[in-house]
């Protein structure tokens, strides 16, 4: 008896530190991510992207828009709601975890862009946020391209 109990005082700590790491692998895969779509007041969606907050994320791409803070594709379409007095409307699509928000964010862009041609998602997602700091310099200027062909498309400027 004294034996097994001497293995077991061994053991615990060993055992505890495991199952400690195991619980942070799941709190991990359970932390939620969200893929959401911007629409329009008529109900027309226009932007699929993914976020860990939907109301925050909402009031950051509207201040983006007001703020002039970037000239991206969707800026520009909620640049011209705001000048209409309206507002974009954020929806959930999707709960996901860490671990599969990627190809799920992709997996809806691809959806979408095949059934709405003026989406205005320029890539096909799963980067968490297209800017130097993920880019190459490749890719960079190949967005850079796109930007400057989309850029006038909603705005009178």
């Amino acid at each position: 008896m004294e034996i097994k109990l001497r293995v077991v005082q061994t053991l615990l700590p060993e055992l505890l530190i495991i199952l400690n790491h195991l619980l942070e692998d799941i709190f991990n895969n359970m932390k939620e991510t969200y893929i959401y779509c911007l629409k329009d007041n008529n109900n027309n969606i226009r932007y699929i992207g993914k976020t860990t907050n939907i109301n925050r994320r909402l009031s950051a791409h509207i201040n983006d828009a007001k703020n002039n803070k970037t000239s991206r594709y969707v800026c520009n379409w909620i640049k011209s709601l705001l000048k209409r007095d309206l507002k974009p409307i954020i929806e959930l699509i999707e709960t996901c975890n860490e671990n599969n928000w990627e190809a799920r964010e992709k997996y809806w862009i691809n959806y979408y862009k095949e059934i709405i041609p003026n989406l205005c998602n320029r890539c096909e997602g799963g980067t968490g946020g297209l800017n130097k700091e993920n880019l190459s310099q490749k890719q960079l200027l190949k967005k850079k391209e796109i930007m400057s062909n989309t850029f006038s498309k909603f705005s009178n400027e």
